[in-house]
């Protein structure tokens, strides 16, 4: 059984022996979809028509993806019996088994979803059934098991687990434009680096605007679906005479059957991480099939495929244009043209496990996709959490480099690691300008580390070396003999 695909098309058809010509076919929830080989489990889902793969956990209302790549928590399902894993993130493979979470099946019947219909002014939870007491119990029983997400894996996993450690001049932490230009002039100067990306080796190929750009080989110290999850002091900043210490950058690389856990104690700490699509403000625009349009362009790269169905485009300025000029190149022939809305004309969207219009000042407008075309904020969150200066640049927060003197790049430091932002994580480079130019940036802040390091004071001639020695080995045991529970006497020595 296959599913016909009324959102998304593939490009082209693909030939039955060639790359992604094969279908792939995996369940959800009661449905059988097929999907292309280039699919992720959300451009699946969506060129299936099935936009829906979660509910909220206070007032149970539809969700779906938005971002796309990563960004939000919104596309999480539970996939082989592992909760919460995005959908967005996750090639497809044969026999896949997906499940929606939160909810009830048959979703027609889920009793859950009467919940936001019941509290349209919100849920009060500290007057809500507060008495009797017996009836406050129950409520909060039946709340615990409707809040959360997802449930607990299914069976034993069988997966492998490494820790590998590293201490490097340089780790740049994004694989964007900036980063990549970073580490080509690493590359280019023999310096030992590496690049870590969360995202895989597909993904940040279709990230890349400029074709030819997407057609070069990755940075070769790369480690795609590898993630930073947090940056700590080194271990030994706090002892006295031990500040310059090395930060500690841990992350986590996941494969279908093994994960490593890295811990990176670089000299010199990039960040390249980019910039995330923010949502608009309007009623109802949580709806699924409401989708960043940046996100949305990649998504279709990635899957080789083209929008079938409705789609409007939100926004205003050159950065909507633009993203309305890309959308409407990946449109289908015979797709309806893409139309631009401005913000300010929405007064909410409509639909229930789907978005199904939107109403705007001027009338209804029919939609199976909202692609919301807002500039960029800059994903500071990461070095935000070890103190990095942060400016405010009227749509978001960036790292601010302007209170280092000379603007080259360094944003600070933790203990002995430089700190030091390239791209659009920058307060100043505007992510409408371009790819190319977060690229110039990157080459810029790397050439600025080398002279950094170039300069790096060099051991003296004459200074004292310190190598570990072997302890001293204790004396030689040697046996008494006992007298009772005395040790005896040794015995005197003749005389000469």
């Amino acid at each position: 059984m296959s599913r016909q695909r009324p959102l998304l098309v593939p490009a082209a058809p693909a030939a039955p022996d060639g790359p992604g010509g094969q279908a792939v076919h995996l369940r959800f929830d009661e449905a059988l979809i097929e999907a292309t080989a280039h699919d992720t489990l959300a451009t699946a889902l969506i060129a299936a028509g099935v936009l829906m793969t979660s509910r909220s956990p206070k007032y149970r209302r539809p969700r779906g993806p938005y971002c796309l790549t990563g960004d939000c928590g919104t596309c999480l399902v539970r996939i082989d019996g592992r909760p919460n894993v995005r959908a967005c993130m996750t090639p497809v493979r044969e026999g896949m088994r997906v499940s929606s979470q939160n909810s009830y099946r048959p979703k027609r019947l889920d009793p859950t979803q009467l919940v936001d219909t019941l509290f349209p002014g919100g849920i009060d939870h500290h007057h809500l059934m507060v008495r009797p007491r017996i009836v406050n119990q129950v409520m909060q029983e039946v709340a615990r098991n409707l809040t959360g997400f997802g449930e607990l894996p299914e069976g034993v996993d069988t997966s492998g687990y490494e820790y590998l450690a590293h201490e490097l001049p340089v780790l740049i932490i994004g694989a964007g434009p900036a980063g990549q230009a970073a580490a080509a002039v690493f590359e280019a100067a023999g310096v030992d680096h590496v690049i870590v990306d969360r995202l895989d080796r597909a993904a940040l190929a279709a990230n890349l605007d400029d074709a030819e750009s997407r057609a070069h080989a990755q940075p070769a110290k790369l480690l795609a679906d590898t993630g930073v999850f947090g940056i700590y002091p080194g271990p030994h900043m706090l002892f006295p005479g031990r500040e310059d210490d090395l930060a500690l950058v841990a992350a986590s690389e996941r494969h279908p059957n093994l994960e490593r856990l890295h811990a990176f104690r670089p000299h010199h700490l990039m960040f390249c991480v980019g910039s995330r699509d923010p949502m608009l403000p309007f009623p109802n625009n949580d709806l699924p099939g409401i989708v960043s349009a940046r996100g949305l362009i990649r998504a279709l790269r990635r899957a080789n495929a083209r929008i079938a169905g409705p789609c409007l485009v939100v926004g205003e300025g050159p950065w909507a244009h633009a993203q309305l000029n890309a959308l409407d190149q990946l449109r289908a022939p015979h797709a309806p043209k893409l139309e631009l809305i401005a913000p300010n004309q929405i007064e909410r969207a409509v639909g229930g496990e789907r978005i199904e219009a939107l109403i705007c000042h001027g009338g209804r407008r029919s939609c199976a996709l909202l692609a919301i075309a807002q500039t960029p904020a800059s994903a500071h969150e990461l070095a935000a959490q070890i103190g990095v200066a942060l400016g405010f640049n009227g749509g978001g927060f960036g790292i601010d480099r302007a209170h280092e003197a000379g603007d080259h790049g360094r944003c600070g430091a933790l203990g002995g690691t430089s700190l030091w932002a390239a791209g659009d994580v920058c307060i100043g480079v505007d992510p409408a300008a371009g790819q190319a130019a977060a690229a110039r940036d990157g080459a810029r802040v790397a050439k600025a580390v080398l002279e950094v390091l170039a300069a790096a004071p060099h051991e003296l001639p004459d200074a004292t070396h310190f190598a570990p020695a072997e302890p001293p080995q204790p004396p030689t045991m040697r046996e008494r003999p006992v007298v009772g529970d005395r040790f005896a006497e040794p015995a005197a020595k003749e005389p000469s």
